[in-house]
């Protein structure tokens, strides 16, 4: 396991870097804000010295897992990679769309809405590409890609319907993926915290790195499953999916989607994120100001 840093400095710590003509040559402070470096790294436990008396950093993380560990996860929340371009009047019809959902209570302080369609307009999405709606509030697929999740039988996956926005007509060959699988509520731990400023009928979490659940929560995984909690602003919960479902699309070459392991809390491999995390996020102490995003 692997992890990168992004490292967001404020004024004043970049100031005092800039006046560093060590740091001033080696590094290009401009373009540090977009560039990923190992944790460990010489570099980053110098600017993580330099940061004291300062107003510090934001850190922004990326785990990593081998190929190997990669094989020995079951499951995995979905990331997009092609994003579906909405025009106004399409965004208009989601948002209306949404405010009309009802929520679904999932716990006695979370609760999340599904969406049962979408309006999209042209250009529509690629054959076999799974494209994403605002950054993961829902994915579109064409009828192809969701036949072969179909005919291998995979579990909890639903198909909802996709319409033009400007006609209100269903678009057949296209489909919103959906499950009928929601996942237990997410349990706290060191990486796993309620975000500040939460209403109090309301919980959402700020996760500092990778998802996690206890090993016998999930028992009640299927191939494809929604979070119980959201993570946006209209409500809708995460799809996560199983080796299964991965497997089905690196076969078929499906493109659009990456996917983010989800860790089983009775595992080695969860030891070891969470030694790592921790490792590094004593480090950044040294300065109370510096902080995990």
């Amino acid at each position: 396991m692997k992890l990168e840093v992004r490292l967001l400095l404020r004024d004043d710590l970049e100031k005092k870097l800039l006046r560093n003509r060590h740091f001033s040559k080696e590094i290009d402070l401009a373009v540090l804000p977009y560039t990923w470096v190992n944790y460990d790294s010489e570099f980053v436990s110098r600017i993580i010295q330099e940061s004291v008396g300062t107003s510090g950093m934001r850190v922004y993380l990326h785990f990593e897992i081998t190929k190997k560990e990669f094989e020995n996860v079951k499951y995995y929340e979905v990331e997009p990679r092609s994003i579906i371009r909405m025009d106004d009047h399409s965004l208009e019809k989601n948002e209306k769309y949404m405010e009309g959902q009802p929520y679904i209570i999932t716990s006695d302080r979370t609760r999340i809405k599904l969406r049962e369609r979408v309006y999209i307009g042209k250009p529509f999405p690629k054959t076999m590409t799974i494209s994403s709606i605002e950054f993961g509030e829902g994915y579109v697929s064409s009828k192809e890609v969701s036949s072969i999740f179909i005919a291998n039988k995979v579990t909890a996956y639903i198909e909802y319907p996709v319409f033009e926005s400007t006609t209100d007509e269903a678009i057949d060959k296209y489909v919103l993926i959906g499950s009928g699988n929601i996942l237990p509520p997410l349990t706290e731990d060191v990486t796993i915290l309620p975000a500040p400023g939460s209403p109090e009928d309301d919980l959402y979490y700020r996760r500092l790195g990778l998802p996690s659940y206890p090993s016998e929560e999930m028992e009640s995984f299927c191939d494809f499953n929604i979070t119980a909690e959201s993570y946006r602003e209209n409500d809708t919960g995460l799809m996560v999916v199983s080796e299964k479902v991965i497997r089905l699309v690196k076969d078929n070459k499906i493109r659009g989607v990456a996917f983010r392991p989800v860790l089983d809390r009775s595992t080695k491999l969860y030891d070891k994120y969470l030694k790592i995390f921790s490792s590094f996020q004593e480090s950044l102490m040294v300065n109370p100001n510096n902080v995990i995003s």
